[in-house]
């Protein structure tokens, strides 16, 4: 017969983790903030084609980087959701009870 498995015994976060987390966390951001910048620059880049070549097929190119601009926005703000969830819930079970967010 074989023994029950225990479950894993919960140790304190040390220093290291702490600081490893405040990395990933400080990544994170960073990752949507270039999300922000892609998206920005797909929309800039749009307006700007529809601007200077005022035609049917400047108006569709145009139109299709808006949309992508805004499927990039979209990716990023939904990865970044997913991450900071993920982070918060090793944050919850991981010992690290001082931190609030």
């Amino acid at each position: 017969m074989h023994p029950i498995p225990t479950p894993p015994v919960r140790k304190k976060a040390k220093l290291r983790d702490y600081l490893s987390l405040h990395r990933t966390v400080l990544s994170n951001e960073r990752t949507l903030l270039s999300y922000i910048r892609t998206c920005l620059a797909l929309y800039a880049f749009g307006v700007t084609y529809v601007k200077i070549f005022e035609d049917r097929t400047a108006w569709i190119i145009g139109s299709a980087c808006l949309l992508a601009g805004t499927g990039v926005l979209s990716l990023g703000l939904r990865r970044f959701q997913r991450v900071r969830s993920f982070i918060r819930r090793i944050k919850k079970e991981g010992g690290f009870a001082s931190d609030k967010a």
